[in-house]
Protein backbone atom coordinates (compact mmCIF):
# COMPACT_ATOMS: atom_id res chain seq x y z
CA UNK A 1 0.00 0.00 0.00
CA UNK A 2 1.47 3.48 -0.77
CA UNK A 3 2.03 6.01 1.66
CA UNK A 4 -0.31 8.85 -0.16
CA UNK A 5 -3.61 5.71 -0.17
CA UNK A 6 -3.34 5.93 4.32
CA UNK A 7 -4.49 9.64 3.70
CA UNK A 8 -7.36 9.04 1.14
CA UNK A 9 -8.03 5.77 3.56
CA UNK A 10 -8.51 7.92 6.41
CA UNK A 11 -11.08 9.85 4.93
CA UNK A 12 -13.51 7.42 3.28
CA UNK A 13 -16.28 9.62 4.69
CA UNK A 14 -15.21 12.54 1.91
CA UNK A 15 -16.80 10.53 -1.16
CA UNK A 16 -16.23 13.11 -3.51
CA UNK A 17 -12.84 13.61 -5.05
CA UNK A 18 -12.35 17.65 -4.12
CA UNK A 19 -12.93 16.24 -0.81
CA UNK A 20 -9.89 13.57 -0.76
CA UNK A 21 -7.35 15.96 -3.03
CA UNK A 22 -7.93 18.29 -0.25
CA UNK A 23 -7.31 16.05 2.60
CA UNK A 24 -3.86 14.33 0.73
CA UNK A 25 -2.77 17.53 0.31
CA UNK A 26 -3.17 19.02 3.83
CA UNK A 27 -1.22 16.10 4.95
CA UNK A 28 1.24 16.03 2.21
CA UNK A 29 4.23 16.95 4.21
CA UNK A 30 3.84 14.11 6.68
CA UNK A 31 3.35 11.69 3.68
CA UNK A 32 6.69 13.12 2.42
CA UNK A 33 8.57 12.70 6.07
CA UNK A 34 7.62 9.29 6.58
CA UNK A 35 8.87 8.71 3.15
CA UNK A 36 11.78 10.14 3.35
CA UNK A 37 11.96 8.64 7.33
CA UNK A 38 10.77 5.25 5.55
CA UNK A 39 8.38 5.36 8.74
CA UNK A 40 5.09 4.14 8.98
CA UNK A 41 2.76 3.67 11.07
CA UNK A 42 3.48 5.28 14.74
CA UNK A 43 7.12 5.14 14.65
CA UNK A 44 7.63 8.70 14.49
CA UNK A 45 5.35 11.23 15.77
CA UNK A 46 5.07 14.17 13.22
CA UNK A 47 4.30 17.53 14.08
CA UNK A 48 3.24 20.10 11.13
CA UNK A 49 3.95 23.91 11.77
CA UNK A 50 2.07 25.86 8.60
CA UNK A 51 3.37 28.92 7.34
CA UNK A 52 0.14 31.08 6.15
CA UNK A 53 0.45 33.14 3.03
CA UNK A 54 3.48 36.18 4.07
CA UNK A 55 3.90 34.09 7.11
CA UNK A 56 7.66 34.82 6.69
CA UNK A 57 8.37 30.84 5.71
CA UNK A 58 12.28 31.66 5.44
CA UNK A 59 12.28 31.69 9.33
CA UNK A 60 9.96 28.56 10.06
CA UNK A 61 12.28 25.33 10.71
CA UNK A 62 12.04 21.49 10.67
CA UNK A 63 13.64 20.23 13.89
CA UNK A 64 13.34 17.59 16.31
CA UNK A 65 11.46 17.58 19.52
CA UNK A 66 13.15 15.22 21.91
CA UNK A 67 11.43 15.46 24.80
CA UNK A 68 7.80 14.83 22.77
CA UNK A 69 9.89 12.23 21.15
CA UNK A 70 8.58 13.57 17.52
CA UNK A 71 9.79 15.23 14.31
CA UNK A 72 8.93 18.94 13.56
CA UNK A 73 8.04 19.78 9.65
CA UNK A 74 7.63 23.30 8.32
CA UNK A 75 5.27 23.23 5.44
CA UNK A 76 3.98 25.96 2.95
CA UNK A 77 1.68 25.37 0.47
CA UNK A 78 1.95 27.46 -2.87
CA UNK A 79 -1.52 28.37 -4.48
CA UNK A 80 -2.21 29.88 -8.04
CA UNK A 81 -5.25 31.62 -9.49
CA UNK A 82 -7.08 29.29 -12.49
CA UNK A 83 -10.12 30.97 -13.87
CA UNK A 84 -10.66 33.03 -11.16
CA UNK A 85 -10.47 30.36 -8.12
CA UNK A 86 -7.70 29.16 -5.91
CA UNK A 87 -6.03 25.94 -6.31
CA UNK A 88 -3.12 24.00 -4.59
CA UNK A 89 -0.06 23.76 -6.72
CA UNK A 90 2.81 22.93 -4.70
CA UNK A 91 4.09 22.27 -1.19
CA UNK A 92 7.35 23.11 0.33
CA UNK A 93 8.31 20.62 3.02
CA UNK A 94 11.30 21.54 5.31
CA UNK A 95 12.24 18.43 7.02
CA UNK A 96 14.93 16.01 8.52
CA UNK A 97 16.79 12.78 7.38
CA UNK A 98 16.41 8.90 8.45
CA UNK A 99 20.38 9.47 9.85
CA UNK A 100 19.29 12.54 12.18
CA UNK A 101 16.37 10.87 13.45
CA UNK A 102 17.84 7.54 14.22
CA UNK A 103 20.36 9.20 16.19
CA UNK A 104 18.33 11.70 18.05
CA UNK A 105 15.80 9.90 18.93
CA UNK A 106 17.51 6.60 18.89
CA UNK A 107 15.12 4.80 16.24
CA UNK A 108 16.38 2.12 14.34
CA UNK A 109 14.64 3.14 10.70
CA UNK A 110 15.54 0.69 8.06
CA UNK A 111 17.02 2.21 4.83
CA UNK A 112 16.29 3.08 2.00
CA UNK A 113 14.91 6.04 2.83
CA UNK A 114 13.09 7.61 -0.11
CA UNK A 115 13.34 10.93 -2.15
CA UNK A 116 11.28 13.58 -3.28
CA UNK A 117 10.72 12.34 -6.91
CA UNK A 118 9.00 8.93 -5.08
CA UNK A 119 6.91 11.36 -3.17
CA UNK A 120 5.86 13.03 -6.06
CA UNK A 121 5.98 9.30 -7.55
CA UNK A 122 3.43 8.65 -4.82
CA UNK A 123 1.25 11.61 -5.42
CA UNK A 124 0.98 10.85 -9.35
CA UNK A 125 -0.33 6.86 -8.75
CA UNK A 126 -2.94 8.31 -6.47
CA UNK A 127 -4.54 10.91 -8.65
CA UNK A 128 -4.47 7.90 -11.21
CA UNK A 129 -6.53 6.14 -8.79
CA UNK A 130 -8.56 8.95 -8.44
CA UNK A 131 -9.95 8.93 -12.09
CA UNK A 132 -12.97 7.33 -13.62
CA UNK A 133 -12.53 4.29 -16.02
CA UNK A 134 -13.63 6.91 -19.04
CA UNK A 135 -11.11 9.59 -17.32
CA UNK A 136 -8.18 6.71 -17.18
CA UNK A 137 -8.70 5.81 -20.42
CA UNK A 138 -8.46 8.62 -22.24
CA UNK A 139 -5.44 10.37 -20.56
CA UNK A 140 -3.17 7.23 -20.84
CA UNK A 141 -4.22 6.86 -24.97
CA UNK A 142 -3.97 10.83 -25.51
CA UNK A 143 -2.71 12.98 -22.51
CA UNK A 144 1.17 13.41 -22.39
CA UNK A 145 2.38 11.44 -19.25
CA UNK A 146 4.30 12.79 -16.40
CA UNK A 147 8.33 11.76 -16.64
CA UNK A 148 10.06 11.96 -12.99
CA UNK A 149 13.73 12.01 -12.63
CA UNK A 150 15.95 12.81 -9.29
CA UNK A 151 16.20 15.53 -7.69
CA UNK A 152 17.51 18.71 -8.03
CA UNK A 153 19.68 19.32 -4.43
CA UNK A 154 20.09 23.00 -3.95
CA UNK A 155 22.66 22.53 -1.34
CA UNK A 156 21.15 24.49 1.59
CA UNK A 157 17.71 26.36 2.27
CA UNK A 158 18.77 29.56 1.04
CA UNK A 159 19.32 28.19 -2.31
CA UNK A 160 16.05 26.14 -2.17
CA UNK A 161 13.45 28.93 -0.98
CA UNK A 162 13.56 30.87 -4.42
CA UNK A 163 13.59 28.03 -6.44
CA UNK A 164 10.42 28.26 -8.18
CA UNK A 165 8.85 24.33 -9.43
CA UNK A 166 7.75 25.51 -12.43
CA UNK A 167 11.62 26.39 -13.63
CA UNK A 168 12.13 22.12 -12.66
CA UNK A 169 9.42 20.89 -15.14
CA UNK A 170 9.82 20.61 -18.82
CA UNK A 171 9.00 19.49 -21.94
CA UNK A 172 10.96 16.73 -23.10
CA UNK A 173 10.06 13.44 -25.64
CA UNK A 174 6.73 13.54 -25.73
CA UNK A 175 6.44 13.85 -21.83
CA UNK A 176 6.85 16.17 -19.26
CA UNK A 177 10.13 16.32 -17.48
CA UNK A 178 9.31 16.90 -13.70
CA UNK A 179 12.23 17.52 -11.13
CA UNK A 180 11.62 18.57 -7.31
CA UNK A 181 13.53 20.65 -5.48
CA UNK A 182 15.62 19.29 -3.41
CA UNK A 183 18.09 20.02 0.37
CA UNK A 184 20.45 17.33 1.23
CA UNK A 185 22.51 17.50 3.87
CA UNK A 186 24.43 14.78 5.41
CA UNK A 187 23.82 14.28 9.33
CA UNK A 188 27.14 14.94 11.95
CA UNK A 189 26.41 13.47 15.07
CA UNK A 190 29.48 15.05 16.41
CA UNK A 191 28.21 19.03 15.48
CA UNK A 192 24.55 18.70 15.27
CA UNK A 193 24.15 22.01 14.07
CA UNK A 194 20.52 22.78 12.86
CA UNK A 195 20.98 22.98 9.64
CA UNK A 196 22.29 19.49 9.32
CA UNK A 197 20.42 16.18 8.57
CA UNK A 198 17.59 18.10 6.95
CA UNK A 199 16.03 16.74 3.36
CA UNK A 200 13.99 19.33 2.05
CA UNK A 201 11.17 19.20 -0.70
CA UNK A 202 9.01 21.18 -3.14
CA UNK A 203 6.39 18.39 -4.36
CA UNK A 204 3.19 18.68 -6.58
CA UNK A 205 -0.25 18.82 -4.98
CA UNK A 206 -2.57 15.94 -5.71
CA UNK A 207 -5.21 19.11 -6.93
CA UNK A 208 -2.63 19.78 -9.75
CA UNK A 209 -1.54 16.23 -10.82
CA UNK A 210 -5.54 15.67 -10.97
CA UNK A 211 -6.24 18.84 -12.82
CA UNK A 212 -3.13 17.51 -15.24
CA UNK A 213 -4.65 14.08 -16.23
CA UNK A 214 -8.19 15.43 -16.69
CA UNK A 215 -7.76 18.50 -18.28
CA UNK A 216 -4.16 20.02 -19.60
CA UNK A 217 -2.73 16.82 -20.61
CA UNK A 218 -5.41 16.66 -23.30
CA UNK A 219 -4.81 19.90 -24.59
CA UNK A 220 -1.18 21.41 -26.06
CA UNK A 221 0.18 23.45 -22.78
CA UNK A 222 3.09 22.36 -22.03
CA UNK A 223 3.19 24.14 -18.26
CA UNK A 224 2.16 21.63 -15.67
CA UNK A 225 0.79 24.78 -13.57
CA UNK A 226 1.05 28.16 -14.10
CA UNK A 227 3.72 30.03 -12.24
CA UNK A 228 2.80 31.52 -8.79
CA UNK A 229 4.07 34.84 -9.58
CA UNK A 230 5.87 36.63 -12.46
CA UNK A 231 9.64 36.57 -12.72
CA UNK A 232 11.26 39.12 -10.23
CA UNK A 233 12.96 42.05 -12.01
CA UNK A 234 12.34 44.58 -9.24
CA UNK A 235 11.16 44.73 -5.55
CA UNK A 236 8.43 46.43 -4.49
CA UNK A 237 10.45 48.53 -2.69
CA UNK A 238 14.18 49.34 -1.76
CA UNK A 239 13.29 50.51 1.92
CA UNK A 240 11.00 49.28 4.73
CA UNK A 241 8.36 51.96 6.24
CA UNK A 242 8.15 49.52 9.56
CA UNK A 243 11.08 48.26 10.36
CA UNK A 244 14.84 46.47 10.07
CA UNK A 245 16.76 44.46 11.56
CA UNK A 246 20.65 44.29 11.84
CA UNK A 247 21.73 40.76 12.19
CA UNK A 248 24.32 38.11 11.62
CA UNK A 249 23.85 35.34 9.58
CA UNK A 250 25.69 32.61 10.59
CA UNK A 251 25.60 30.12 7.11
CA UNK A 252 26.21 33.32 4.92
CA UNK A 253 29.02 34.36 7.56
CA UNK A 254 28.17 37.96 7.26
CA UNK A 255 26.43 41.01 8.67
CA UNK A 256 23.29 41.87 7.05
CA UNK A 257 20.80 44.75 7.44
CA UNK A 258 17.33 43.55 6.40
CA UNK A 259 14.67 45.90 5.30
CA UNK A 260 10.67 44.61 5.85
CA UNK A 261 9.60 45.99 2.33
CA UNK A 262 6.76 43.86 1.47
CA UNK A 263 3.12 45.66 1.96
CA UNK A 264 2.24 42.66 4.72
CA UNK A 265 4.59 43.22 7.39
CA UNK A 266 3.56 45.62 10.22
CA UNK A 267 6.08 46.78 13.00
CA UNK A 268 4.84 43.88 15.48
CA UNK A 269 5.32 41.40 12.90
CA UNK A 270 9.02 42.28 11.57
CA UNK A 271 10.06 42.81 15.30
CA UNK A 272 8.93 39.55 16.15
CA UNK A 273 11.20 38.27 13.37
CA UNK A 274 14.29 40.31 13.73
CA UNK A 275 13.49 38.66 17.81
CA UNK A 276 14.36 35.39 16.17
CA UNK A 277 17.76 36.53 14.56
CA UNK A 278 21.51 36.97 15.73
CA UNK A 279 22.68 40.47 16.56
CA UNK A 280 26.74 39.05 16.27
CA UNK A 281 28.34 36.24 15.06
CA UNK A 282 29.18 35.59 19.13
CA UNK A 283 26.10 35.75 19.94
CA UNK A 284 25.74 32.43 17.21
CA UNK A 285 28.48 30.61 18.26
CA UNK A 286 26.68 31.05 21.82
CA UNK A 287 23.46 30.19 20.60
CA UNK A 288 25.75 26.52 19.43
CA UNK A 289 24.78 27.83 15.98
CA UNK A 290 21.48 27.44 16.26
CA UNK A 291 19.10 28.50 13.62
CA UNK A 292 17.26 30.82 16.10
CA UNK A 293 18.86 33.40 18.34
CA UNK A 294 18.04 35.54 20.91
CA UNK A 295 17.13 39.10 19.05
CA UNK A 296 18.98 40.76 16.37
CA UNK A 297 19.01 44.63 16.54
CA UNK A 298 15.47 46.11 15.94
CA UNK A 299 14.82 49.63 15.07
CA UNK A 300 11.31 51.27 13.76
CA UNK A 301 13.21 52.84 11.47
CA UNK A 302 14.47 51.54 7.95
CA UNK A 303 18.40 50.33 6.87
CA UNK A 304 19.30 53.42 5.34
CA UNK A 305 17.22 55.82 8.23
CA UNK A 306 19.04 54.38 10.83
CA UNK A 307 22.64 54.53 9.46
CA UNK A 308 22.79 50.53 9.26
CA UNK A 309 26.55 50.57 7.96
CA UNK A 310 27.70 53.30 10.75
CA UNK A 311 25.64 51.41 13.07
CA UNK A 312 27.50 48.03 12.28
CA UNK A 313 30.68 49.35 12.81
CA UNK A 314 29.89 50.68 16.58
CA UNK A 315 30.22 47.66 19.20
CA UNK A 316 28.91 44.76 19.75
CA UNK A 317 29.17 44.62 15.82
CA UNK A 318 32.56 43.56 13.95
CA UNK A 319 33.20 43.72 10.42
CA UNK A 320 36.01 42.42 8.73
CA UNK A 321 35.17 45.08 6.03
CA UNK A 322 32.17 47.68 5.95
CA UNK A 323 29.89 49.06 3.23
CA UNK A 324 26.59 48.21 1.57
CA UNK A 325 27.87 45.51 -0.89
CA UNK A 326 24.94 44.67 -2.19
CA UNK A 327 20.53 43.62 -1.81
CA UNK A 328 18.93 39.97 -1.48
CA UNK A 329 15.35 40.01 -2.44
CA UNK A 330 13.22 37.42 -0.56
CA UNK A 331 9.99 36.94 -1.61
CA UNK A 332 10.06 39.22 -4.50
CA UNK A 333 7.26 41.63 -4.84
CA UNK A 334 5.13 39.51 -2.09
CA UNK A 335 3.71 40.36 1.03
CA UNK A 336 6.12 39.23 2.75
CA UNK A 337 9.19 40.28 0.45
CA UNK A 338 12.44 41.28 2.29
CA UNK A 339 15.45 43.00 1.26
CA UNK A 340 19.06 41.72 2.77
CA UNK A 341 21.71 44.73 2.54
CA UNK A 342 25.18 43.26 3.01
CA UNK A 343 27.55 44.63 5.22
CA UNK A 344 30.06 42.64 5.58
CA UNK A 345 31.76 41.65 1.82
CA UNK A 346 31.62 41.84 -1.93
CA UNK A 347 28.98 39.41 -3.23
CA UNK A 348 30.65 39.32 -6.22
CA UNK A 349 33.49 37.52 -4.73
CA UNK A 350 33.13 33.88 -4.45
CA UNK A 351 33.26 33.26 -0.92
CA UNK A 352 31.51 34.42 2.26
CA UNK A 353 28.07 35.65 2.42
CA UNK A 354 28.79 35.81 -1.39
CA UNK A 355 26.56 32.62 -1.93
CA UNK A 356 23.43 35.16 -1.07
CA UNK A 357 23.96 36.15 -4.59
CA UNK A 358 22.87 32.62 -5.94
CA UNK A 359 20.38 32.35 -3.06
CA UNK A 360 17.53 35.08 -3.32
CA UNK A 361 14.86 35.91 -6.37
CA UNK A 362 17.15 39.15 -7.32
CA UNK A 363 20.20 40.04 -6.07
CA UNK A 364 20.75 44.01 -6.92
CA UNK A 365 24.33 45.40 -6.52
CA UNK A 366 25.39 47.39 -4.46
CA UNK A 367 26.64 50.94 -3.64
CA UNK A 368 29.38 52.94 -1.81
CA UNK A 369 31.76 51.23 -0.19
CA UNK A 370 34.21 53.54 2.21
Amino acid sequence: MSFGLWSLIANVSASEPADKIAAYDYDLCVTAQRMLLNARGDEVDIVVNRAAAGSGFGTLQMDIDTEADAVVVASLTERINIDGKKMNASVWCKMVNQARVNDVLQKQLAPPPQSCREVNENTYREALALLSTEQRESYEANGTPLHFVDDYNAGAGAAWIPAVVNDYIEPEGGALRVQAPSVQVEWDPQTRDWYKGTHHCKVITLAAMHRWMTVVALTDVTELFPRANPVCTSPSSMTSSVGSCLQFFGPADGTFCTDYSGSGWTTETAGAQCAERHATKAAWFAANRRYTGVGGIFSTQSCAERDAISEARRPPVELAQTGAFGTCVFRCNQSDESLWHSLTEDPSADQGSAGMTRRCDLFIPGGDKD
